[in-house]
């Protein structure tokens, strides 16, 4: 599968507010694939972080004009440090093959609004995914990396490869965490971002490196520490050495 559909109308529709949001996670990384080429997991969602330090007003009329004009279903929660709001296409909307399935947004701003007075917002839970990346957002190492590293690829304001791979460490780590103490953590999620990131260190020249300080260096120690216990896991010689050597290649890459 290519890019989120939809995705592009989306770039076209923020194309005056490059500066205030970064596309993240699965919608992210369609974008990377696509532009080598490439295709990634099918996903039909966009995870978006406002950048509240940049052009977030304008940003949030930008997006609240594309959410009425595709008639995505609203939904709404905050904890008194963020802003987090999903937004869902209804089923049979006729807007399916020109806009993404689902949309989320995260802002670090508690007071961060979008709707109008007229908006129907239905409030939300935070489940475990939902509190992994709120978490990372309100993280002010991970908040300025996002912020300072973002880029543009095909129009579109988002993390490359080499800065994406650090925050699925994050989600790993804490989705794990979550399924150890006992908490409902589906398979699939899971499984999700370690395949993700062995994918994307193919995206990587030989020559990478990036330096991680502070807890996100903790949290890729973490991540390589459980990597290599999967590793060993494994009963395929050939699937074995191949993941030592991403393993190998990735630790050199940030540690």
């Amino acid at each position: 599968m290519s890019k989120v559909r939809g995705i592009e109308r989306f770039a076209d529709a923020m194309s005056g507010c490059k500066g205030g949001y970064v596309l993240i996670g699965g919608g992210a990384c369609s974008v990377l694939f696509d532009n080598e080429g490439d295709s990634f997991r099918a996903t039909e969602d966009l995870d978006v972080v406002v950048i509240v330090d940049g052009e977030g007003v304008e940003f949030a009329t930008a997006l609240w004009a594309f959410i009425k004009a595709a008639g995505y279903e609203t939904g709404k929660v905050g904890d008194g440090k963020c802003t987090y709001y999903r937004f869902c296409l209804p089923e049979g909307s006729r807007q399916v093959l020109d806009y993404p399935g689902q949309i989320e947004l995260f802002a670090r701003h508690p007071d961060f609004v979008l709707e109008d007075e007229t908006s129907e917002v239905a409030p939300l839970s935070f489940d475990g995914a939902v509190s992994s990346l709120s978490a990372i957002i309100l993280d002010d190492g991970y908040y300025e990396f996002i912020r300072d590293n973002a880029t543009n690829v095909e129009g579109i304001t988002l993390l490359d490869a080499l800065h994406i791979i650090p925050l699925k460490m994050r989600a790993h780590i804490d989705i794990n965490r979550s399924y150890e103490e006992g908490r409902h953590c589906n398979d699939k999620d899971r499984r999700k971002h370690r395949s993700d990131i062995v994918r994307l260190a193919g995206l990587l020249p030989p020559s990478a490196r990036l330096e991680l300080i502070e807890q996100m260096r903790a949290d890729a120690g973490d991540f390589f520490a459980d990597f290599s216990s999967y590793v060993n896991r494994q009963t395929d010689r050939k699937e074995r050495a191949r993941l030592q050597d991403t393993l190998s290649f990735l630790e050199k890459v940030y540690l």
